[in-house]
């Protein structure tokens, strides 16, 4: 047998290791993340800012809305997508993101951010709009 060989084999599964790993990963952040805003975004409301969760949309592509007037409302997505290599969760209706996940040892992590302050990112632009 080839060693160089025998080592590609072995990086393709340990590739394919830290990939399962991490989209497992992902979900559990996805989900962290969107219980946090779910939690701000009442919060918010009960302070009288018109704002509020779309409870219909898909597990993992959610929405947030803000009534700018009796007319206008703005919407935010918050979505784990998994269309690249690695998954991301985008955001629509402000300026953020992606947020991209990490494997630091075994644990799966957002890069350069944690949960509360992802959230607060998110959130904070998006509560401003007029």
């Amino acid at each position: 047998m080839t060693d160089w060989i025998d080592e590609i084999a072995q990086r393709r599964r340990q590739s394919e290791i830290r990939r399962n790993t991490i989209s497992t990963g992902a979900y559990q952040l996805y989900e962290a993340l969107w219980k946090e805003i779910d939690h701000l975004v009442a919060e918010a409301a009960s302070k009288g800012i018109p704002v509020s969760v779309d409870a219909h949309e898909e597990r993992f592509d959610r929405e947030v809305k803000l009534e700018l007037s009796k007319k206008s409302m703005a919407t935010l997505h918050v979505k784990l997508s998994k269309e690249k290599a690695d998954p991301v969760i985008e955001v629509t209706g402000v300026q953020v993101g992606p947020f991209e996940f990490a494997l630091i040892g075994a644990d799966i992590v957002l890069k350069g951010t944690d949960i509360p302050n992802a959230a607060r990112a998110i959130l904070e632009p998006f509560l401003l709009s007029d």
